[in-house]
């Protein structure tokens, strides 16, 4: 697990979560979009995490999801993902 912040100790925004397979996160970015998730005073944005060589606008499944505007530290994250902790492999968390 990786933790950043800013210099003087603020959360970066963001976290990435990685799946076993494409079944859940392709499942999240689909409820996001029916229902934005908002914590911590922020909407948060659910999208595919792609490698570089895949173009951004690219609307492609990838097993790797990417949070912004998140600010509500690990605990939080793990709870929003309880209900698929079993599918997940990694988790970056940018606090």
């Amino acid at each position: 697990m990786l933790v950043e912040t800013h210099a003087d100790g603020r959360p970066r925004g963001f976290a990435n979560v990685t799946f076993e397979n494409m079944k859940h996160s392709v499942a999240a970015v689909l409820s996001s979009m029916e229902a934005p998730i908002h914590m911590g005073g922020r909407d948060l944005v659910v999208n595919y995490a792609r490698p570089k060589a895949i173009p951004r606008h690219s609307n492609e499944p990838y097993e790797k999801l990417y949070f912004s505007g998140w600010a509500t530290g690990e605990d939080a994250l793990r709870e929003l993902m309880k209900d698929v902790e079993e599918d997940i492999v990694g988790i970056q968390f940018c606090a």
